[in-house]
């Protein structure tokens, strides 16, 4: 029995490598500026109206003067491993997919807008799922939520009143 050489041409691979090592680029995902971040939630009867990036830091770190708890809807969710795999994954089959049917693809940024994606998508399941470990409403919230005037009526659930702050959370790439 003779032994067998195998080729195999990575000329490619290392072109599209050296595309990624000649621009790093940065995510950044969150209530990022823009209308977004400063529109005013439509509250009752209060004489300072909070902006989503406002409330988003009372829910992220929790005020313990105003009896809030933490809720992470940022850092738990996008430190999680588990979502880290899913949207490396997915981020890089649907790079291979546009490169394999020959579309013209800026692969860095086809890459880092699919991690900025997956990182939103992440984010917006924890809001789905009731977060990693966020405590219930207390009855004085789900009451007062339940009776006052703004429409829509809705929110029984942390982090979800209006929809607001869920639909404040974007993604940017940075860096070139």
């Amino acid at each position: 029995m003779s032994g067998s050489t195998v080729r195999y041409n990575d000329d490619g691979l290392k072109r599209l490598g050296a595309l990624f090592n000649q621009s790093p680029r940065i995510v950044r995902v969150g209530i990022l500026a823009g209308p977004k971040m400063a529109r005013k939630h439509k509250t009752e009867g209060r004489a300072e109206t909070p902006t989503n990036a406002e409330i988003g830091a009372l829910q992220e770190f929790g005020s313990f003067t105003r009896g809030i708890p933490p809720r992470s809807f940022l850092h738990k969710p996008l430190r999680s491993a588990k979502a880290k795999k899913r949207i490396i994954a997915e981020a890089a089959e649907g790079l291979q997919r546009e490169l394999e049917r020959g579309q013209n693809v800026n692969a860095p940024d086809s890459f880092y807008g699919k991690i900025g994606a997956g990182l939103v998508a992440a984010v917006q399941d924890a809001f789905d799922a009731s977060g990693p470990g966020w405590k219930p409403l207390a009855k004085e919230t789900l009451l007062r939520r339940r009776t006052r005037k703004v429409s829509p009526r809705m929110g029984t659930k942390p982090l979800i009143d209006l929809g607001e702050l869920r639909h404040s959370i974007s993604f940017k790439v940075v860096g070139r």
